[in-house]
């Protein structure tokens, strides 16, 4: 179905609920990153998505699309590579996670809308709704804050520090591109189809291979009964595996499809990323030690870093989006002044 035009006032609504969505995932992931081996934390993710698919099936034209996606061998190839490019990015993202703090990781991931435009500029051929000098200016600023972020938590705040940092957050870099590609072609090669029947093929197709997989392997080495006493590991999993990676994903599909497949614009806003998740892991820090981290002046400045594009971004985004709605409404009056 086609689009009557891209609304960029709706889109910056659904971006900023699909961000606070999907900072809540790493907090709450954060235990079971830590206890569980990678195999273990995929089969125990898979098996929340599978289960959250009722969630995702609630309308009838989900419901129809549903059957229309998972019973057509046509569409299934494109499913199966987004089972590859979801897997890598799951994988990486456990590894930074269960290394780093999710702060940090935060913070890495605010790369997500350099990567994402340039996904919509190769995939949809989408450009960026502002001037290029504005958007590469809006991200250099967030870079630098999300670098100082990370910078912060060093214990040793001094440039020798730098190589005492964990290594391991450079794995979450790739994150963001698997994260952008896989809503950009679900844009791209289902556009005629419900965004939450999507989501739900997508779960099922990767429940469907992973699952057996994992629990063969985890069975083979004896590694299954980590989950007997693991109940606030899986309780804080489930909970920011359902609202991050399943409803977050749905609204984000919506984004997606209100700004017209707009992956740029809607990424932009995932800056706020490391505020967010930082908000939420001082608060749930008295509960879960392992949340701890230090807000020194280095981490406020960090923030204010990140925020400050969003707010440049948008309201230059919105002013493009009014001139270029005022413009296609003069076009669309010509035709009817003529024929008056």
């Amino acid at each position: 179905m086609a689009k009557a035009g891209a609304n960029y006032r709706v889109g910056t609504l659904y971006s900023l609920v699909t961000i606070a969505l999907l900072a809540v995932q790493h907090p709450l992931s954060l235990l079971a990153a830590e206890k569980f081996s990678v195999v273990n934390f995929v089969f125990a993710t898979q098996v929340i998505l599978l289960f959250s698919v009722p969630l995702l099936l609630r309308t009838s034209k989900a419901r129809r699309d549903f059957r229309s996606l998972i019973t057509s061998a046509a569409y299934l190839k494109y499913f199966f590579v987004l089972l590859v490019i979801g897997l890598v990015g799951h994988v990486l993202y456990f590894i930074a996670l269960s290394k780093g703090h999710p702060v940090t990781l935060a913070a890495v991931l605010n790369l997500s809308p350099f990567w994402a435009a340039m996904v919509a500029l190769v995939i949809s051929k989408k450009a960026v709704p502002t001037s290029y000098a504005t958007f590469f200016s809006c991200l250099a600023l967030a870079f630098v804050g999300a670098m100082m972020i990370a910078f912060s938590q060093s214990k040793d705040l001094s440039f020798s520090s730098l190589g005492s940092l964990s290594p391991y957050w450079a794995f979450a870099i790739p994150v963001p591109i698997c994260f952008a590609l896989s809503g950009t072609l679900i844009g791209k090669w289902f556009v005629d189809f419900d965004e939450m029947a999507c989501i739900a093929v997508t779960f099922v197709t990767s429940s469907a291979v992973l699952i057996p997989i994992t629990a063969l392997v985890s069975f083979y080495r004896s590694d299954l009964g980590v989950f007997r006493d693991a109940g606030l590991e899986l309780t804080l999993l489930t909970i920011g595996t359902v609202l991050g990676a399943s409803v977050g994903l749905v609204v984000y599909q919506a984004s997606l499809s209100v700004t017209d497949n707009d992956n740029g614009f809607v990424s932009m806003f995932f800056l706020l990323g490391p505020v967010l998740t930082s908000l939420l892991s001082l608060v749930l820090s008295p509960w879960i030690p392992e949340l701890k981290f230090e807000a020194g002046p280095l981490f406020l400045a960090g923030m204010a870093l990140v925020a400050a594009p969003i707010f440049v971004f948008s309201w230059r985004a919105r002013n493009s989006d009014r001139k270029a709605t005022s413009k296609r409404e003069s076009r669309e009056e010509e035709p009817a002044l003529a024929r008056s």
